[in-house]
């Protein structure tokens, strides 16, 4: 199966990637999610409990081989268009 990764921040964009991941693997792909910073929410809770059921792994730090080419893709759901930054970083 495919590789994909997917690393998710803490808000709605984050959110988003974790339903990624959860539709990504019922499609077929193996999916991995890089989660560092995860939410408290009641409804994120759930959309891990959703991602474990279906067999996404769940990582707080970068798993080797992301930079070696072992993924297809790597999906970026860090932050949404909202984000305000300190140093420019939407410049």
């Amino acid at each position: 199966r495919k590789k994909i990764l997917l690393v998710c921040g803490p808000g709605n964009n984050g959110g988003d990637g974790l339903v990624a991941a959860r539709h990504l693997t019922l499609f077929g792909y193996d999916c991995t999610v890089v989660y560092p910073k995860q939410s408290k929410k009641q409804h994120f809770l759930n959309l891990v409990k959703q991602m474990e059921d279906v067999g996404v792994k769940v990582l707080e730090e970068m798993p080797s081989g992301a930079k070696e080419g072992k993924y297809v893709a790597i999906v970026d759901a860090i932050f949404g268009f909202s984000f305000k930054g300190e140093g420019g970083i939407r410049e």
